[in-house]
């Protein structure tokens, strides 16, 4: 997926938390993360040792200022591995410019560098945007939760989709 030209694509780095946890408290829907997890997607594990759980985050910028990012986990193992979208969010102003498609893609694209050969991701039940979203980018729905989320209480819906 494209991004308007003035945009770009690229790993999350420690100066950019701000403005992620700015973004993150005015949704009333993203899940609500302490600082130290958000520095934590900023920090790489080495892929060749060392814990085989490897977490990255990925930022769509515009002129120096953050319009949405996508936070990722990744389970590596030997015969290929699972990695789970853990939350994506675009600012408000910016929605409906297809940025959430580009970080969709560069996520699913890191995964399958990183080895993964699936991703999946848990949505609102209720959030029709994403999951039309989602299905666009090839994930099916695989299971609910029941009342997983709290205020609104509703459903979450499992998705996944093969790299």
């Amino acid at each position: 997926m494209n991004l308007p030209l003035d945009f770009r694509i690229r790993a999350m780095i420690e100066s950019d938390l701000e403005e992620i946890l700015a973004m993150e408290r005015g949704s009333q829907t993203a899940p609500h993360w302490e600082r130290a997890e958000y520095l934590a997607l900023t920090r790489e594990i080495d892929d060749s040792g060392g814990s085989p759980l490897r977490r990255f985050g990925l930022v769509a910028e515009r002129g120096g200022a953050v319009a949405g990012f996508a936070a990722l986990r990744l389970l590596l193992v030997p015969e290929g591995g699972e990695a789970e979208l853990e939350s994506i969010l675009v600012a408000p102003q910016w929605r409906g410019l297809g940025i959430g498609g580009a970080l969709l893609a560069a996520a699913l694209l890191e995964a399958k560098r990183c080895g993964a050969v699936r991703l999946d991701l848990e949505v609102r039940g209720s959030n029709l945007q994403a999951l039309r979203l989602y299905e666009r980018a090839g994930f099916r729905e695989i299971g609910r939760r029941r009342g997983y989320y709290r205020s609104p209480d509703e459903d979450a819906v499992l998705m996944s989709a093969t790299l």
